[in-house]
Formats: C-alpha cells, structure tokens, sequence
C-alpha cells in the first residue's frame, strides 16, 4: 500500500482495520481462491481506473496513519 499498488487482502484481522473494501483495497473471505485469481485480480486488471484510484487512496492513508508524525505522537 505505501508503494502505490493495489491490493487484494483476505478479511482477518488487521487487514479489515486496515482497508476499506473498494477503496483502500480489495478484501475477500479466507480461503477463496477462486475469487481471489478470478475476481478481484481480474478486476483490477481489466480496470485501469479503479487500480489506480484504489493504490492512490491506500498509499495516501498509509503515508497520513503511519508518517513519523504520527508515529510519534501515538
């Protein structure tokens, strides 16, 4: 995420704290493999847009939840 690229992240804990379904990232239920390689990969393949929109947001909110600023005052 804090390299820009889009993401696909099965739901358990931490990646659910962590990205916003469609618009941090992707998230699909453990185990799916299927939807996994079929759906959420293709669809960021077929769609330029959406992959890139989703990998600005996800490293705009990793740079502003984790910049040593913010690390610090926590």
């Amino acid at each position: 995420m804090a390299c820009e690229c889009a993401s696909v992240k099965s739901r358990v804990s931490g990646n659910v704290e962590l990205v916003r379904d469609g618009d941090t990232g992707l998230i699909l239920e453990p185990g799916d493999v299927r939807g996994f390689a079929a759906d959420q990969l293709q669809l960021l393949i077929s769609d330029p847009s959406l992959r890139r929109s989703v990998a600005r947001r996800a490293c705009e909110q990793i740079a502003s939840k984790f910049s040593l600023e913010t690390s610090a005052k926590r």
